[in-house]
């Protein structure tokens, strides 16, 4: 089995990275899955909101590459990570941004903790 690692350059290769996110932060389960891929009403319905937000992300920032590896016998992808690049940096401000973890329910405890472990 060999692997290729390249960076994501279509809009259709989230379809499968998105479920192998999935997957790979369910087994074994790691909590980080229930702050990133919050399931509201069904896991099909989570994983369009999750891909929708990953493209929107991946379209409007220049500085975010995902990289994925590609099994090359069978053509399937079977890992992604997003990686930051800057050209610049800024300098850090006295105060973080506040981030609005929208894809949780508002008011929510876990909509809380996300923004908190995301600023």
């Amino acid at each position: 089995m060999a692997f290729a690692l390249e960076e994501v350059r279509e809009e259709r290769d989230y379809d499968e990275i998105v479920p192998v996110l999935y997957a790979a932060f369910g087994h074994p389960y790691n909590s980080l899955r229930k702050w990133f891929i919050p399931v509201h009403t069904t896991t099909e319905a989570a994983l369009e909101d999750f891909k929708g937000r990953l493209l929107k992300s991946w379209k409007q920032k220049p500085d975010l590459y995902w990289i994925k590896v590609t099994d090359t016998e069978t053509g399937r992808i079977v890992g992604a990570a997003e990686w930051e690049v800057r050209k610049t940096i800024e300098e850090p401000r006295s105060e973080p941004e506040p981030l609005n973890a929208y894809w949780h329910t508002e008011g929510s405890e876990e909509k809380q903790f996300a923004e908190k472990m995301l600023t």
